[in-house]
């Protein structure tokens, strides 16, 4: 059973308690007011992945089309297009469309029928989803060509409390959904970026597992691997928390880094996954009793990877460095809202472009999920005002 607690916005009473019944009905009840939604019930095989794919791309056609725009124009497929149009890349392409077709069918159907019903290219839409992927290939230091289209997050993690901000390029403020969905028998919620698979940010499915993510930059790429999107749709299915950390691990080989904060609320649990190409990851569980963790797109669990680490993560992590080392879910929140340094804030909003934020990012949300008591909490605005805007019970 999955019920939301609170919902702020003129759509949904502040009294409103939503009971859902996991067998007929999608995990939660309310998309967050402001950003739009999709619940859809599918059964299984490729061609139910299939249509739950077209369904999104008919539904959100033009979220599609301008992300697809944006990333040609200034982010990743500005970068990787020219390399697509080589032998090389035409290679690569090949190699990891034959890959991840025959790893993960049912992913690949849903990207398929993404672009058909939005009526775009499915090539764009299957590199902007490996796009990190293809964009390391193509050079192992690509990323200050388009650092502010694919750098996201701030995370802090505290047990059992996870605090995060999901930070996009400026497009993504106005082409980000929210998925409430039934497939294979089980269900998820999570934030969705247009163009791409569920979910590439948050969210949480039937088996009350969840995740955030935490983008990295490891100078390497695995052209066998799979894309990291790929690895997050997949945890979509994971049973408990040695299902998820398998998934995020071994399962298959990663093409690229990332990491993951799993999640699983029936067992009470919270797991740090740092991952690389060729196998490399280091799992960090979390406990009552371990020191706090603050992540900013930079590995600091996996040792001996050269990586990217940005002018915003160095000064992210130096300015939670000089706060005082959270105690209380609401001092997570204090750091994750936190302005001060002008250049490059944890937070980013309008008034910190005004000010001076030159990462070019904003902060969609704030997530804060307590695995002890089962919520999942997003605020609106600055966490540091801890105005909720939708609370569920996980």
């Amino acid at each position: 059973m999955f019920t939301m607690l609170k919902s702020a916005g003129a759509s949904v009473s502040l009294s409103a308690v939503l009971i859902v019944s996991l067998a007929t009905q999608p995990v939660s009840t309310q998309q967050p007011n402001k950003v739009p939604g999709f619940k859809g019930i599918y059964g299984s095989g490729v061609d139910e992945h299939y249509k739950y794919g077209r369904d999104v791309g008919t539904k959100f056609s033009n979220h599609v089309a301008k992300k697809l725009e944006d990333s040609q124009q200034n982010g990743v497929l500005s970068f990787i297009n020219p390399f697509l149009n080589t032998k090389e890349g035409q290679g690569n392409f090949s190699i990891m469309l034959k890959t991840h077709t025959k790893v993960f069918p049912d992913y690949v159907a849903e990207l398929r029928g993404l672009a058909a019903g939005a009526n775009v290219d499915f090539s764009q839409i299957f590199a902007l989803n490996v796009g990190e992927s293809l964009s390391t290939i193509a050079s192992p230091y690509p990323l200050q060509n388009f650092r502010h289209a694919i750098e996201h997050c701030s995370e802090y993690t505290m047990w059992p409390y996870n605090a995060h901000n999901e930070d996009g390029a400026l497009i993504d403020e106005n082409t980000t959904h929210w998925e409430d969905v039934t497939i294979d028998g089980a269900s998820f919620s999570g934030l969705v970026y247009g163009g791409m698979l569920a979910s590439g940010a948050f969210a949480w499915n039937s088996h009350r597992v969840g995740f955030t993510l935490n983008w990295v930059g490891p100078y390497a790429a695995d052209v066998n691997g799979m894309g990291r999107n790929f690895v997050s749709r997949d945890l979509l299915k994971a049973t408990n928390m040695a299902d998820a950390i398998h998934r995020a691990t071994n399962a298959h080989p990663h093409a690229t880094g990332h990491n993951f904060q799993l999640f699983s609320f029936a067992e009470h649990l919270i797991t740090n996954v740092e991952s690389a190409p060729f196998g490399a990851h280091v799992v960090t569980p979390m406990h009552d009793d371990t020191a706090p963790s603050f992540h900013a797109n930079a590995y600091i669990h996996l040792k001996n990877v050269t990586q990217y680490t940005s002018e915003s993560s160095l000064h992210r992590m130096a300015r939670a460095k000089q706060l005082p080392t959270p105690t209380t879910p609401a001092d997570l929140l204090t750091v994750l809202g936190d302005q001060f340094d002008r250049k490059e804030p944890i937070f980013h909003d309008y008034a910190a472009l005004n000010a001076g934020d030159a990462s070019g990012m904003m902060t969609i949300m704030t997530m804060l999920f307590d695995v002890a008591n089962g919520s999942a909490t997003m605020y609106h605005g600055n966490p540091q005002h801890q105005k909720i805007h939708v609370q569920w019970a996980v």
